[in-house]
């Protein structure tokens, strides 16, 4: 499992695996930006709606972590200790070394690299740590930030799958996926 991976010098903030306590204040990172998570992360969101509920999230992403299903990481900012992100590494297929990323940053911090700093460092950890051949991520691409995000990160437009993804508000958007290899 993995605990920090980011040990940059320069990089103010701290990438580390959920822990049991994280609770509460995950759920204010949630709370301060439900409104546009909900778009993209519906199922998270419908989920994330008390604290109760969130204990058990965050306890269901320590177990998945331990199963190597599912990583998650929290993004922290070094000088406070706050919450600033998420990250995810999902839809694992270990016969084949590939798996999907996905990411969230909090609306105060976002324009300033440190997403595209996490994806990176991530990523090296995926290929190298983990032996993935294969990395992606879903897209929709009218999200800029996040297409930039993965074309700094090295990422290439392998696909568009059209209408495959439900915003949860009955609209189906077309996803890129965009694709870096080993």
């Amino acid at each position: 499992m993995l605990d920090a991976i980011c040990q940059v010098e320069t990089c103010q903030f701290n990438i580390r695996a959920f822990e049991p306590g994280d609770a509460i204040s995950f759920y204010a990172l949630v709370q301060r930006n439900r409104e546009r998570l909900s778009l993209y992360f519906p199922i998270s969101m419908n989920y994330l709606t008390n604290i109760y509920r969130t204990r058990k999230y965050v306890q269901n992403k320590i177990n998945q972590a331990r199963l190597r299903n599912q990583m998650a990481y929290l993004l922290e900012c070094r000088d406070t200790g706050r919450l600033i992100g998420f990250l995810i590494a999902k839809n694992f297929d270990w016969k084949k070394l590939d798996c999907e990323l996905a990411y969230w940053i909090d609306r105060d911090y976002q324009g300033q690299g440190i997403t595209t700093m996490s994806i990176q460092t991530l990523v090296e950890y995926a290929l190298e740590e983990w032996g993935m051949e294969r990395i992606y991520l879903r897209i929709d691409g009218v999200n800029k930030g996040s297409r930039r995000v993965a074309q700094k990160s090295g990422f290439f437009l392998d696909y568009i799958a059209e209408k495959e993804f439900d915003r949860g508000d009955g609209v189906k958007i077309d996803v890129e996926y965009w694709v870096i290899r080993k």
